[in-house]
């Protein structure tokens, strides 16, 4: 939750008194598709996630009348050193009451598209850029 969610919310209060004085500006909230979808696994991931797109949707509209946007990017899915660092829980025998969900954070990670040693951060693709709708103000 530090990472993914209060990270970008003291962003966001440092830079709102700025945007709220120019009237403009644009709030990019870096989410994942985790964002929507519930993975085995990776539940407290996923509730960062769904609080920080909860939190973008709510300054769509609260922010919209000054001037200021609010919008979630939702990069696809590449494989990245973190996965690398899973860690496999000590208690195998919980684990295996989970029956064939236990293999899914695994599995998943097989169907990343690789990603290319040259690929420079500045190509990296973007799948999903996920403009809020604007509030209309009155």
């Amino acid at each position: 939750m530090d990472t993914n969610f209060l990270g970008p919310v003291r962003v966001n209060r440092a830079v709102l008194p700025h945007m709220r004085r120019q009237r403009s500006g644009v709030l990019m909230h870096i989410s994942s598709g985790a964002g929507r979808v519930v993975l085995p696994g990776v539940g407290f991931y996923c509730a960062s996630k769904f609080a920080l797109e909860a939190l973008a949707e709510a300054y769509s509209y609260e922010l919209a009348a000054q001037g200021i946007e609010s919008v979630i990017v939702q990069p696809g899915a590449y494989e990245t050193p973190v996965f690398g660092n899973s860690v496999t829980a000590a208690d195998e025998a919980r684990t295996n009451t989970y029956g064939a969900v236990k293999e899914i954070p695994a599995r998943s990670t097989r169907h990343f598209p690789r990603r290319p040693a040259t690929l420079r951060k500045s190509q990296t693709p973007f799948c999903g850029l996920s403009r809020l709708p604007r509030a209309r103000s009155s």
